[in-house]
C-alpha cells in the first residue's frame, strides 16, 4: 500500500486523535501528509475562546485553507482526513471535492458545539465517521445512512503502554483520576473522598483547583494535567483508575459511554473501574477484564475490594490489556478506515457504501 496517499489536518499537538490516526495509517504504509492547524494560529486546545477573540482570526483561517488545498493540490492524495474539521471552510471542502477527492470528519466528541466548526459543516463531507453510537440514528436523519458511520476512538501505540519494566505497576496511588472536572465527576469523586478519607487520591486535570469543596479533597487534588510518560506511569501505578464522563450536556441530553480513557487506561496496563453501560460490556467483559458501577455506593464497594485484593486485580488488569491491544488502537481504527474508503473509491465520489 506504499503507493497510497492521504493528507490529515488538525491538530498534531500531543497525543492527539489526528496524531494517532496519521501514525496508524503510517503504519499500513500509507504516505501521510499532514497540515498542522498549530502551524497556522490553531492550536485550539484550552485556547478556543482567546483565539477567536483575535483580530487576526481571519487571516489564521485563510492561511490554514490555503494549506489544506495547496497540499491537496500537490499531493492529489485518494483522501483527506480531518477530526471535527475546526476552522475549515465549505470552501475548501467543495474545492476538494470537485478534484475527485474524498473527505473524510471523524468526530470524537459527543457533542458539535465547537469553535470555528458547525453541525452544518458536515453537509460537505463525504463520510462521517462518529465515535458515538448515539449519534448515528441522528446523523442518518440529517445527512444520510449511506455517509455515516460509527467507530470506536483507540489508543496511541507506542506512547499508551505500560512503561519500562521497572517494578512500580499498583505501587503509585490507590486511586487515580485524569480528566478535566466537571460537575458530574466531581459527584463521583466526592463519594470515593468522603468513603475512603484515608485513601490515596489522585486527580489530574485542568479547573479542579477552583471548585466548591476543594478543601474536601485538599492534597488529593494534583492541580495540573498529564500527558505522554507522566500519563501512562501515573495509569500503570495506580491500584484503581476511574472512568467517569462528564455527564449529559446540552438538548440532547447526550452523554459519553465511553472515551479514549476506556481505551488507554488498560492499553497502558492500569485496573480500571468504568461506569457501567451497555457499550463498555461490549468492549471489556466487567469482572473479568475491568469491572463497571452505577452508582456511588456500588462504585464504593468495588473500590473496597479491589484495594483488598491485589492479585484479583493484577489478574484482570493483564487480561483487559490483552482485550484491548492491538485491538483497540489507532492503528486498527486507520485500518477499518481505510478498508471503508478504498471500499467508498470503486463508485463515483457522491457515493458511499455500507456501514462499517
Amino acid at each position: 500500500m506504499s503507493n497510497q496517499q492521504i493528507v490529515i489536518a488538525g491538530s498534531f499537538n500531543g497525543l492527539t486523535t489526528e496524531f494517532g490516526l496519521a501514525n496508524g495509517f503510517r503504519r499500513l504504509g500509507w504516505q501521510v501528509h499532514q497540515v498542522d492547524s498549530a502551524e497556522y494560529g490553531g492550536n485550539y486546545s484550552g485556547r478556543y475562546a482567546r483565539i477567536a477573540s483575535r483580530l487576526r482570526l481571519p487571516l489564521t483561517i485563510r492561511n490554514y485553507n490555503d494549506a489544506i488545498i495547496e497540499k491537496v493540490k500537490a499531493v492529489r492524495p485518494l483522501f483527506f482526513l480531518t477530526v471535527k474539521g475546526n476552522f475549515i471552510t465549505a470552501k475548501t471542502l467543495q474545492r476538494i471535492r470537485q478534484l475527485g477527492i474524498l473527505t473524510v470528519n471523524y468526530w470524537p466528541d459527543f457533542h458539535f458545539t465547537h469553535p470555528g466548526v458547525h453541525e452544518s459543516d458536515l453537509e460537505h463531507y463525504n463520510r462521517i465517521i462518529t465515535t458515538k453510537s448515539f449519534h448515528v440514528e441522528y446523523l442518518n436523519d440529517k445527512f444520510g445512512a449511506d455517509r455515516v458511520d460509527f467507530l470506536h476512538h483507540g489508543y496511541v501505540s507506542g506512547f499508551h503502554e505500560p512503561p519500562s519494566q521497572n517494578g512500580s505497576s499498583g505501587n503509585g496511588a490507590d486511586i487515580v483520576y485524569i480528566g478535566s472536572h466537571t460537575a458530574e465527576k466531581e459527584r463521583w469523586l466526592r463519594a470515593v473522598k468522603i468513603r475512603f478519607p484515608g485513601a490515596k487520591l489522585k486527580i489530574y486535570g485542568n479547573r479542579w483547583n477552583t471548585i466548591r469543596d476543594r478543601a474536601l479533597f485538599g492534597e488529593s487534588i494534583a492541580g495540573v494535567p498529564l500527558h505522554g510518560q507522566e500519563y501512562a506511569q501515573a495509569i500503570y501505578s495506580a491500584r484503581i483508575n476511574l472512568a467517569v464522563h462528564m455527564g449529559a450536556v446540552g438538548t440532547n441530553a447526550w452523554a459519553d459511554l465511553v472515551s479514549t480513557r476506556t481505551f488507554e487506561i488498560p492499553a497502558c496496563k492500569g485496573f480500571m473501574l468504568h461506569v457501567d453501560n451497555h457499550e463498555v460490556r461490549q468492549l471489556f467483559t466487567p469482572g473479568e477484564e475491568i469491572d463497571v458501577f452505577r452508582d456511588a455506593e456500588e462504585l464504593c464497594e468495588k473500590i473496597d475490594y479491589y484495594l483488598a485484593h491485589d492479585e484479583v486485580r493484577r489478574e484482570m488488569v493483564e487480561k483487559a490489556y490483552k482485550r484491548c491491544v492491538p485491538a483497540y488502537s489507532y492503528d486498527e481504527r486507520a485500518r477499518v478506515i481505510a478498508d471503508r474508503l478504498l471500499s467508498d473509491q470503486v463508485t463515483k465520489i457522491h457515493s458511499v457504501g455500507n456501514s462499517l
